[in-house]
């Protein structure tokens, strides 16, 4: 999913990986995110996706809340879009460009 994907890349972009994110994330360091802890960390850094259908996504056993074990679920989305350092489309090599494209111009065809 495209917003899962820009979710993560913006975790990423400002913590410089998930499981630094997670130590941000986790505010009363009980190893679990929830709903308010999560939707604040998002909410802080302007994310305006689908918040709660993340949430319960990523929320395998239903308890309301996301271990770090659900939250490193992110990591298996890749941004279609470029966000986040170094994302890549699953199965395409590493980028040396850090999540950069390259922009190759088109030509018009000849007549």
């Amino acid at each position: 999913s495209r917003s899962v994907a820009e979710l993560r890349g913006l975790f990423i972009d400002c913590f410089g990986s998930l499981e630094q994110g997670w130590s941000f994330a986790d505010t009363n360091d009980d190893n679990l995110l929830s709903w308010r802890e999560f939707s604040e960390l998002a909410c802080q850094h302007h994310f305006d996706g689908p918040l709660r259908q993340i949430f319960m996504y990523l929320d395998l056993n239903n308890d309301s809340t996301i271990n770090q074990e659900e939250w490193m679920l992110l990591t298996k989305f890749a941004s279609e879009v470029g966000v986040g350092r170094g994302a890549a489309s699953p199965g395409s090599p590493p980028s040396s460009s850090k999540g950069k494209r390259s922009v190759v111009p088109r030509t018009p065809p000849t007549r």
